[in-house]
């Protein structure tokens, strides 16, 4: 199996996923500003544990975390409801329950094909009934402080709306309107078969702006596609525009030649534009291979509008880090692009110094400042915004390397910027 071909084969759907990182990170914080209520800090653990249950993938993930929700439900009714709370844990006891849930319920409506109303308003007022009992005992308010299981419950209801929503995606659907695929590169012809072999036959139309590959990429391009041109490179922002004017499909898909779709993002993208609305784009996360390993965190804490409706969007004018600029609602799907990001650690270092320099040089066009202590400060936060915030600490040493990386591009990119501040004006550019 290729590299590619492992990747989208690894990804496992859902655990990517922000909102139930979310749900699963601050479980194990309320829990964490629970202590010494014992019983409720519990209670908090296994409302988590009961939600990985219900939301993994992995047969062996669900016994374990069923396992551990069980062994928690046994410890809080040994220990029995807690006492009166300050109230600033009262606060938290109630704050948990009430994001995950509205979290679940913004998912849940976002998606209105994806069960029948009549389950929905069921799944609905069960999810109501379980908080009512949880805060009920944690608090505690009244005789249902004898239900310790509630955490168990919630967690396992939470959970279904990810089951159903893979149902949903397993069920045919007929996208309306016709989708562009809108590609611009050079001298990818090691990563270029995968990218637009999985579109190929799935897309109504490919196309692909070339800037002088010299490795065969544009021989490599054609077998997928006639709607190529070559161009010189204005930067990614403008290169884009241009490939954006050549679409004619309702809808435009904007990849890179190191990104591949897996089949679960087809059926989704499929699934939603299957359905009349009035959304405009969709943001879709990102999973990445990073030297051998998935990462799922961290920088790859992110989601980019990468589908949008082709009429009234343009893209902005930077020469990195381009975004689809348009007016309307925007809307999030859950499964990944899979991102096949370094070829080695030497084309990581220089990718990153490529890009703190065309960053620096268009932050000094705008006028914007820097010093060496800024970058230093900017570089730290940098990290702590990976590694800490965007949990980039789950994804192991991969995790640490990539916050690491990051942080020293964010300082490059300062730095660069302090110096070009320091140079005569007619060299700054």
């Amino acid at each position: 199996m290729s590299r590619p071909a492992a990747l989208t084969a690894a990804v496992e759907p859902g655990r990517f996923q922000r909102r139930h990182r979310m749900l699963v990170m601050a479980g194990l914080l309320s829990a964490l500003l629970l202590v010494p209520a014992w019983s409720a800090s519990l209670a908090m653990i296994g409302l988590s544990a009961g939600y990985l249950a219900a939301m993994s993938v992995s047969a062996w993930h669900r016994l374990a975390a069923t396992f551990a929700c069980l062994l928690l439900a046994a410890g809080v009714l040994w220990l029995g409801p807690p006492g009166p709370l300050p109230w600033w844990q009262w606060l938290v006891a109630l704050y948990f329950p009430l994001v995950i849930i509205l979290l679940n319920l913004n998912h849940l409506w976002a998606v209105p094909g994806m069960v029948a109303g009549l389950l929905r308003g069921v799944t609905i007022v069960l999810l109501a009934l379980l908080a009512a009992a949880y805060w009920a005992w944690a608090l505690p308010l009244s005789l249902l402080a004898v239900i310790p299981l509630t955490p168990l419950a919630l967690g396992l209801v939470l959970g279904l709306l990810e089951h159903l929503r893979r149902r949903w995606l397993a069920s045919p659907a007929q996208r309306q309107g016709r989708i562009s695929v809108l590609l611009v590169c050079k001298d990818e012809i090691d990563r270029i078969d995968e990218c637009l072999g999985r579109v190929a036959g799935w897309a109504d139309e490919i196309v692909v702006l070339d800037s002088g590959s010299t490795d065969g990429t544009l021989e490599r391009v054609r077998r997928y596609t006639d709607r190529v041109w070559e161009t010189d490179w204005p930067g990614y922002g403008r290169q884009k525009q241009r490939a954006l004017e050549r679409c004619s499909g309702d809808w435009v898909l904007n990849i890179d030649a190191d990104e591949y779709l897996s089949e679960e993002l087809k059926r989704e993208i499929d699934a939603r534009l299957a359905q009349p609305g009035n959304i405009v784009a969709f943001r879709i996360p990102w999973v990445s291979r990073v030297f051998d390993g998935l990462v799922y965190f961290g920088a790859d804490g992110r989601y980019h509008k990468r589908l949008f409706r082709r009429e009234g969007a343009r893209f902005n004018d930077a020469d990195v880090h381009e975004d689809v600029v348009l007016d309307g609602r925007v809307a999030t799907l859950g499964a990944p692009v899979c991102h096949d990001t370094f070829r080695d650690y030497a084309h990581m270092r220089a990718k990153f110094t490529d890009y703190s320099l065309i960053s620096a040089r268009a932050m000094h066009r705008r006028g914007r400042k820097a010093s060496p202590g800024k970058a230093w400060l900017r570089g730290l936060g940098s990290f702590l915004l990976l590694y800490v915030r965007r949990m980039g600490c789950l994804d192991g040493r991969r995790g640490l390397l990539m916050a690491t990386v990051y942080a020293a591009y964010t300082f490059d990119k300062y730095a660069a910027l302090w110096s070009l501040s320091r140079q005569p004006p007619s060299r700054s550019d």
